[in-house]
């Protein structure tokens, strides 16, 4: 899995299901890694501000701003919207998101619960170990 896709199960039977689906697939000794973002880091501190919007340019409509806003947060869940501005006509339009970030217990659990025993886990793609501050957290998990 990549991408932070974990993050996209909001609920925990999506995520068991999701993670069968895997164990069922793989055989025994085979690997699943996956990223998710560390709830512990400050996990919005990179994220484009309307005060200070991240600009890309598209080939049919020019140049686009974009920035997230914070919608509200509750129990490991975080609604924020995304704004693109497209300047040429100054149209605005809004994307509503919502993402789930689970703690590390929360990820080892579902894993072994799923028949996955953990072999190695990350802080980073640089092999770092996970502390607080790390921005995501990298499972290398092994079938049973």
């Amino acid at each position: 899995m990549s991408g932070h896709v974990v993050q996209f199960f909001l609920d925990d039977s999506e995520w068991d299901e999701a993670l069968g689906a895997i164990r069922s697939s793989l055989p025994t000794g085979g690997h699943l890694i996956f990223e998710s973002r560390n709830p512990t880091a400050d996990l919005f501190a990179t994220w484009p501000k309307k005060s200070a919007p991240r600009q890309l340019l598209d080939a049919r409509v020019g140049e686009i701003e974009w920035w997230y806003e914070l919608a509200g947060t509750s129990e490991g869940r975080v609604r924020y919207e995304i704004h693109y501005r497209f300047i040429a006509d100054d149209d605005e339009l809004v994307s509503l998101c919502e993402l789930r970030f689970r703690t590390q217990c929360e990820i080892n659990l579902s894993l072994a619960n799923a028949g996955f025993s953990i072999s190695s886990t990350f802080g980073d793609w640089d092999s770092s170990a996970i502390d607080r501050t790390s921005p995501d957290m990298i499972f290398v998990a092994v079938a049973g």
